[in-house]
């Protein structure tokens, strides 16, 4: 069906209103067209460039414990193994005292009746100066407590209680993975002491031979360091993840290689610190025996107090220092912070 209008329509013409504007596009005079201001305006969004961005800082990483859960720099590891000893002085000192007193009780004797075949006698003298030998290499004796101390570093670094039983226990449950592992670090640090103290005994006792003679001692020091560094993980590593002595070797060699420098610059500062605080303790119980004119023979005592004093209180901060460099390894090449907060946000291991 279509439509037609019916006979006689006729369409209205059209014609356009005077003065009107096309209503197709806006005349001159109309706002932002040709007016005095017209345009798009400074901050009005049309034409204006986009605002600079704004730096924020990073918001910090999950810090359950002692460690916050990222990789560590070297002052975090510094700032953790300290902090550690303080969150946790029985479990770390506690162990520290024990692991002292074996030494003593080992090797002690041994030393003794060595220097009494030399001089003739046994004297308190004598005992005095086994006492310095058998715990003056205490980075050694930290070495046997890594793996006592790295249950209780783990769990501080997510935040979570330890006691001293439950440290215990631990190290009980495991001591023959401990010594296997450790044994052979043990062995590697005491080579370069071995041909160091064979150098220093050959050189001559002059200017020149001063010099060499601290050179070598450097060398020995950075060499049972780099050593320690090497294999320093597998008494952990024993520990916490119950391996066997041969795993752990293998997997210590793998956790320390990409950090390497990292960490042998960790514990040259720390012997350096270690270092410091021991001649302060020397010359303090010296100062004690100027002052009140002790006798030679309490003075004698008093060196091997100040040795047993200087092995409790520095071994541990060693020990705490690998544990915590481990920590960083495993951080870095396992994602283990994962585990650390689903350890903290659950309240136990």
């Amino acid at each position: 069906m279509t439509y037609s209008p019916g006979e006689g329509f006729t369409p209205p013409e059209w014609s356009p209103v005077p003065n009107a504007p096309d209503p197709g596009s806006p005349g001159v005079g109309a706002p932002g067209v040709g007016a005095p201001g017209s345009g798009p305006r400074w901050g009005s969004g049309i034409g204006a460039p986009p605002p600079p961005p704004v730096w924020q800082q990073p918001a910090p990483a999950h810090r359950p414990g002692i460690v916050p859960l990222r990789p560590l720099g070297v002052g975090d590891i510094i700032a953790a193994t300290f902090a550690t000893l303080t969150r946790s002085p029985r479990q770390h000192f506690g162990i520290s005292a024990a692991v002292t007193a074996l030494v003593v009780a080992v090797t002690m004797p041994a030393v003794a009746l060595a220097v009494a075949v030399t001089d003739g006698e046994i004297t308190v003298e004598s005992w005095s100066a086994a006492l310095v030998d058998a715990l003056g290499n205490y980075d050694l004796i930290a070495l046997a407590l890594i793996g006592p101390v790295a249950p209780t570093v783990i769990a501080d670094a997510a935040g979570l209680p330890t006691s001293l039983s439950y440290l215990v226990g631990t190290v009980r449950h495991r001591f023959a993975a401990i010594v296997g592992a450790t044994a052979p670090a043990m062995v590697l640090g005491l080579i370069p002491v071995v041909v160091g103290a064979a150098v220093v005994d050959r050189l001559p006792d002059t200017p020149g031979g001063l010099v060499a003679i601290i050179a070598v001692s450097a060398a020995t020091m950075i060499g049972v360091v780099a050593g320690l560094v090497r294999l320093g993980q597998a008494p952990a590593v024993a520990t916490t993840e119950g391996l066997r002595p041969g795993d752990a070797l293998r997997r210590a060699l793998t956790l320390s290689g990409p950090g390497f420098w990292r960490y042998l610059a960790v514990l040259v500062l720390l012997t350096l610190i270690c270092g410091v605080i021991s001649w302060v303790l020397q010359v303090g119980i010296f100062a004690v025996g100027e002052v009140w004119a002790i006798p030679p023979l309490a003075e004698s005592a008093l060196t091997g107090v100040w040795a047993v004093i200087a092995s409790v209180t520095l071994a541990p901060l060693l020990a705490c220092a690998f544990a915590v460099m481990g920590v960083d390894a495993r951080i870095r090449r396992e994602g283990f912070q994962v585990q650390l907060a689903e350890w903290a946000a659950g309240g136990r291991r």
